[in-house]
């Protein structure tokens, strides 16, 4: 029988092997490629030579540097609320409980802020630190030890985009696409969530 781990893995690589492949067919306009964010490109297009001018988005802030202020902004509420909801899991202990609450809890809320609201996150990054000097420095030195997380987070945020904007555009992919996403989504959160309660293996 196909253990969870095999379904896992067997989910990356298909989605390794298609996400490229659908973003190098599919030039969206207006729409950035996130491709893009980890491989060079080239007018929005990683894979390919093209020529003519890309369109700018006006945004004088460097999008990596933006989605990993965005995380911080939201992977400090996401650790907390995961941290108090660790303690008052069943059939953990309440540390054990709460350092993984803290984890699962800070990621989810790092990755949903910069995916969903990396503009509204690195204003208020901006204005945290602008305002509160101790919380402020201490956010900044997180930010810079952070920035190798940039292309990563930005390739998730402008995934999201990429991936409403492909159902307008070609629903038949995107319909193809989507639930693929979604499964691999859940197969990570769920083998995460059983390794967090002790029930987890690698066999």
């Amino acid at each position: 029988m196909v253990s969870r781990q095999q379904m896992l893995v067997s989910a990356l690589l298909f989605e390794f092997m298609l996400f490229p492949l659908v973003a190098s067919t599919f030039s969206i306009p207006n729409v950035k490629n996130p491709v893009t964010d980890i491989l060079g490109s080239q007018n929005n297009n990683p894979f390919g030579t093209v020529g003519g001018t890309g369109q700018s988005s006006g945004d004088t802030v460097n999008p990596q540097i933006q989605s990993v202020q965005s995380c911080l902004i939201g992977a400090i509420p996401g650790g907390i609320v995961g941290g108090i909801a660790g303690t008052i899991v069943p059939g953990i202990g309440n540390i054990v409980g709460f350092v993984g609450g803290l984890i699962v809890g800070g990621a989810v809320g790092c990755l949903a802020s910069a995916t969903f609201f990396p503009q509204q996150g690195s204003a208020t990054f901006n204005t945290i630190t602008n305002n509160i000097p101790i919380v402020g420095d201490f956010l900044k030195t997180l930010a810079v030890a952070l920035t190798f997380l940039g292309p990563l987070l930005a390739f998730l945020g402008d995934s999201v985009n990429y991936e409403f904007a492909l159902l307008a555009a070609a629903p038949e992919i995107g319909v193809f696409l989507a639930p693929v996403q979604l499964i691999t989504i859940f197969l990570m959160f769920f083998e995460g969530a059983l390794f967090i309660r002790g029930q987890g293996n690698t066999g």
